[in-house]
């Protein structure tokens, strides 16, 4: 961080791994949970990874685009109930020019850029992680405006590139809301985790399950 006022610069050691080097993880894993269970760790790291760009264009006055929208700019503690994502430079900010110019970056960097180093993990990205994300981010209010005014953009758009595959994935994802309200990525882990342990302890008493 640069104090003009004191004329010092001070920089700040991050321990946790990038999203780029969970992701690297993720792809080499020699031993390969079940498909829905991997599916899940990461959709974890994607939505906690672009929720944090999203929250920082808010701080911002939802002004600027705050830095490089990379794997390789965000630090992702692990486990999932750990505090403290963060971005790692705001080197390249520029102001913000929309919602689909955002989220476009967003896919190209987490989308096209995984997908052309790791081929296999086509079958695994959801584009929706991105609509997740805002909503992480944003909350319902401010997040299903901001879904609202990405759909005007991506209608308004060329019918190729992203737009081609994120205008549809946002409808479905917008008919989705209609049905059921969105559960904060935090209340959907805490669940995930004590469905496991549940499953490891399945003659366990009705106390220890409470606790």
């Amino acid at each position: 961080v640069w104090r003009r006022d004191l004329g010092v610069a001070t920089i700040a050691y991050v321990s946790h791994l990038t999203a780029w080097e969970r992701i690297r993880e993720l792809t080499r894993e020699a031993d390969v949970p079940e498909a829905a269970t991997q599916r899940w760790a990461w959709q974890t790291l994607y939505v906690r990874a672009m929720a944090t760009f999203f929250r920082a264009w808010e701080h911002s006055g939802y002004r600027i685009v705050p830095g490089a929208l990379t794997p390789s700019n965000v630090s992702v503690p692990d486990p999932d109930f750990l505090e403290g994502t963060t971005i790692l430079s705001l080197a390249g900010w520029r102001p913000y020019e929309g919602p689909a110019a955002f989220v476009g970056l967003l896919h190209r960097n987490f989308y096209r850029q995984t997908e052309a180093y790791h081929p296999h993990s086509r079958e695994t990205l959801r584009p929706a992680w991105i609509f997740d994300a805002c909503l992480e981010a944003l909350g319902p209010v401010t997040g299903a405006q901001f879904l609202d005014d990405l759909a005007r953009d991506l209608a308004a758009a060329p019918a190729d590139g992203a737009p081609a595959i994120l205008a549809p994935a946002l409808a479905a994802y917008r008919a989705a809301l209609d049905e059921a309200p969105y559960v904060p990525l935090p209340v959907r882990c805490a669940v995930r985790r004590f469905e496991q342990w549940e499953r490891l302890n399945a003659t366990a008493s009705r106390d220890a399950r409470e606790d």
